[in-house]
């Protein structure tokens, strides 16, 4: 399986934000809210905080982290792409494999509080202690794809609430 980052795989990561974005808009203008400078700063500060702005971190981490990698993923190991150099990494070679998701993906959960809930990484080690990072910009279900072609490894999920690449 060829994983590379996409502008469908990006829109589908923030299509949370854009329906609450588009909910949020909706209901200013049927409550229908003066356009005074107070009044918007009220009413959009908790959805900076709370939304926004945790998603433009995050999204961006994951892009700077990502940009310009293109993943070949099978059974005999993981061929990772960087400016037409690359590099392979046989089965034997890793380690384990750690995914950090935060709770309601960890539990396979359909509900979503946040939309940064559909963030989330997988941190694979490798025995020579390189670490490798694949994040959902690559696919949504990069959880699904690296358990079906790596059944044998050691593999870890840990929850997380705010999952940044720290690398």
């Amino acid at each position: 399986m060829i994983l590379k980052i996409t502008l469908w795989n990006q829109l589908k990561l923030l299509s949370s934000l854009l329906v609450l974005t588009s909910c949020y808009i909706g209901l200013l203008i049927y409550a229908e809210i003066s356009l005074e400078k107070r009044e918007i700063l009220i009413f959009s500060l908790p959805y900076l905080i709370l939304f926004f702005i945790p998603i433009a971190i995050i999204h961006l981490n994951h892009y700077i982290k990502s940009k310009g990698i293109i993943y070949k993923i099978d059974e005999t190991g993981i061929i990772k792409s960087v400016k037409n150099e690359e590099e392979f990494i046989p089965t034997t070679n890793i380690k384990e494999i750690t995914f950090f998701m935060t709770p309601n993906r960890f539990l396979d959960s359909a509900t979503r509080s946040f939309p940064f809930e559909d963030y989330y990484y997988a941190e694979i080690i490798t025995t020579d202690k390189k670490v490798i990072f694949i994040s959902s910009f690559f696919s949504t279900k990069i959880d699904k794809v690296l358990e079906v072609n790596f059944k044998e490894l050691n593999i870890k999920k840990l929850k997380t609430i705010y999952p940044l690449i720290n690398a």
